[in-house]
């Protein structure tokens, strides 16, 4: 009898130790993504209403219902923690790649969340960020198009957009000579170079004219966006074999002597990053040829005599 009551003492012991060990694992740990350099906010996925941090200044918000997980250090084993991941509107949502457990985790096709089921601890991490993947700028296609210019709302844009003698390219700082397409990065400047053919570079300066004339119309080449207006920064010369030199205005940047003997062949333009946050499309204005150019110059002139006599008789 003593040896059956030892026993049966030994299994409830035994059984005991058991139900501690499965009460101690019945809630897991989900720990959120630290990363380097990024700042991380969490929100309530229903209301956004924060929770730690600022949602409206962070890099990436983790959204999940506090409610329901009131404690992230003890969600209930065997249940589904849901959440979401927003990022910043200057990062691009498609290059973002999510690990949990190192292992990667895809969004539900159906509610647009992750979806984890807490059988163990979790750590959530964002991997290869030092290499782009995670948290790249968005690019944006910035390009030249010899068509009508409706984009920017100017109804007159088909007619005063120059469609022949002109060249656009990307411009490298400190690169002249590249040509390579280069897209816009957000909130990050963007150059780009207006090079004109012979026979049109008339227009390249266009008609000098004082402070105080009245007649406000620019006269000669002009670059602007779909978006916005465009600096001019720089000019280009061309010296043999058709080797392209800067000169830029603001900077020793590309700076050439006065007396080189180079031709100056075009101009340099600057968008301001606080506009590169969408694709556009350049037009360029007031190229003409040269035999029209002179003829166009001409009647500037008159029609700013003109409007000289008038505010004078007035």
């Amino acid at each position: 009898m003593k040896k059956f009551l030892a026993i049966f003492l030994s299994v409830i012991m035994l059984l005991s130790s058991f139900a501690l060990m499965a009460s101690a694992a019945s809630t897991y740990s989900v720990t959120l993504p630290d990363v380097e350099g990024r700042v991380l906010a969490t929100a309530d996925i229903n209301t956004d209403n924060p929770i730690t941090g600022d949602p409206a200044t962070a890099d990436y918000v983790i959204y999940y219902d506090s409610t329901v997980y009131t404690d992230l250090s003890a969600i209930e084993a065997n249940t589904t923690f849901e959440f979401a991941i927003s990022l910043a509107e200057k990062y691009d949502p498609e290059t973002f790649v999510l690990f949990a457990n190192n292992q990667p985790v895809d969004v539900n096709e159906l509610s647009g969340n992750y979806a984890i089921f807490m059988d163990k601890n979790i750590v959530l991490t964002v991997p290869n960020v030092d290499i782009d993947q995670n948290f790249r700028l968005k690019r944006f296609t910035i390009v030249y198009k010899k068509t009508s210019f409706q984009q920017g709302g100017n109804p007159l844009g088909e007619i005063f957009q120059s469609k022949e003698g002109v060249k656009v390219f990307t411009y490298h700082l400190g690169d002249p000579q590249n040509a390579q397409t280069l897209q816009g990065v957000w909130g990050e400047d963007y150059y780009f170079k207006v090079i004109l053919d012979e026979g049109y570079r008339d227009s390249l300066f266009g008609v000098e004219t004082p402070p105080e004339d009245t007649l406000k119309i620019p006269m000669g080449l002009k670059a602007q966006t779909s978006v916005c207006e465009c600096e001019e920064v720089g000019i280009l010369y061309m010296g043999e074999r058709k080797t392209l030199y800067a000169d830029m205005h603001d900077s020793t940047l590309d700076d050439i002597e006065e007396d080189s003997g180079l031709i100056p062949v075009g101009l340099i333009f600057k968008i301001d990053g606080e506009n590169v946050k969408q694709n556009m499309d350049i037009l360029v204005s007031g190229v003409y040829s040269d035999a029209i150019f002179k003829i166009v110059s001409i009647l500037y002139r008159l029609l700013r005599l003109i409007l000289s006599i008038i505010n004078n008789n007035t």
